[in-house]
């Protein structure tokens, strides 16, 4: 019997280096998600891929056009149909150990998914719980962290041996 999986991660086609690697390190820091590379598959070949782990939940990394911005499109797969959520996640300023190194991502105290974070940032707190699997007030190796100013977060995920993060960027949730 296949391995089942909450999540499988892709890219969009003929995608960047950088929607590339970002699809791997959440992969490797999300629990029970795959990371399928794209190639040249369909996206009825991806959603067959899913329905034979009995996975029921896909994100999609899209690189924007500017080339600075990625969108995180997320789908439920029911049946063979892949419906699309109504947010997406865009992130910008990713920043992540392979180009700059451990000493530029920036580090702060977290506020992880706690209570103060769920009122900032409802949306994103929903989003995070259900697709890869963070609990409100609850540590692990992804920090949350949020501006109640800008109404802008940060994300982070850091190596739990060593305790410094390896990945950062800001994100925000759009609706559809």
């Amino acid at each position: 019997m296949p391995q089942t999986y909450s999540l499988v991660i892709t890219t969009s086609l003929k995608t960047s280096e950088t929607a590339r690697r970002v699809a791997r390190i959440f992969s490797h820091c999300i629990k029970e998600t795959f990371n399928l590379k794209r190639g040249k598959k369909t996206l009825e070949d991806v959603i067959e891929f899913i329905e034979k782990h009995e996975t029921r939940r896909l994100m999609i990394i899209n690189q924007m056009k500017n080339g600075e911005v990625l969108e995180l499109k997320f789908f439920r797969i029911k049946k063979g149909v892949a419906y699309e959520e109504p947010f997406r996640i865009r992130m910008w300023n990713i920043i992540d150990h392979y180009i700059y190194g451990y000493q530029s991502i920036p580090t702060r105290a977290p506020l992880s998914t706690g209570l103060e974070f769920a009122r900032m940032f409802p949306d994103l707190t929903e989003i995070m719980q259900e697709y890869f699997g963070l609990m409100v007030n609850k540590f692990g190796e992804v920090w949350l962290m949020g501006d109640q100013t800008e109404k802008e977060t940060l994300i982070q995920f850091l190596d739990p041996v060593k305790k410094l993060p390896f990945f950062s960027c800001n994100l925000s949730v759009r609706k559809k």
